[in-house]
């Protein structure tokens, strides 16, 4: 039986020490964590398809891949090299996502006294602009400089050292309380301020000082019962 079907195995490299098939490409694969987790991830979509499947449309699937697209515009392509994916590698994964969301909410029950305490606890979007320096007493004098009456955004070319926001007035992109890219300490002391006000102390996270200024946010929706949702 082994015989025969490594005979019938398609060649899948050709090198000068002979020809590696498929069934030996893997057996090799399968002995290894990284095939264990590729096996893994194929039994589990396969599941999830058969269950959920016909919730997950392809319009979904576009519509999300459009989202990550449009994202990063003229540099989508070099992303997904530099991730190791391809367009279609991308649609399967935003695919799975889909899939396991699907699962989660057919399975989960959520109580209304548990919806509550996550709705209290929810930043919704939120926009600011800051200034990040190194030292404190640099942070203290950019203050002193808005209470003065000096403009905000002028100051950030002038003192930021955050490269990817300076140009732009020290402007960052919405997030909310979920966003694990900003520390902690950070959205803490954004979500504090009301439109059109700024830190009045320096701000301290791992990268330096900030001053804060608050753009624009968006007022909480009321919170739904699990009967709403």
């Amino acid at each position: 039986m082994t015989l025969s079907l490594a005979a019938c195995s398609k060649t899948v490299a050709t090198t000068s020490g002979g020809k590696i098939t498929e069934s030996e490409y893997y057996d090799s694969m399968k002995k290894t964590s990284s095939g264990k987790q590729i096996l893994q991830q194929m039994i589990l979509d396969k599941v999830l398809e058969k269950q959920y499947g016909d919730k997950v449309s392809d319009k979904k699937v576009t519509q999300q891949y459009n989202t990550y697209k449009n994202q990063y515009g003229s540099s989508f392509s070099s992303v997904l090299s530099q991730n190791g994916m391809t367009k279609s590698s991308l649609k399967k994964q935003i695919r799975s996502s889909l899939l396991l969301r699907e699962a989660v909410k057919a399975n989960t029950k959520i109580t209304n006294k548990e919806l509550e305490k996550q709705w209290k606890s929810y930043e919704p979007k939120t926009t600011v602009a800051h200034i990040l320096v190194a030292k404190k007493s640099t942070a203290q004098d950019v203050i002193k400089k808005l209470q003065s009456g000096e403009d905000f955004s002028k100051l950030a070319k002038e003192y930021s050292t955050d490269t990817a926001s300076k140009s732009k007035g020290g402007k960052l992109t919405a997030f909310d309380n979920t966003d694990t890219s900003l520390d902690s300490t950070f959205k803490k002391a954004a979500f504090a301020l009301k439109q059109g006000e700024y830190t009045k102390e320096p701000v301290k996270t791992s990268y330096g000082y900030h001053v804060i200024k608050l753009l624009k946010n968006r007022p909480k929706a009321r919170c739904l019962t699990t009967q709403q949702l």
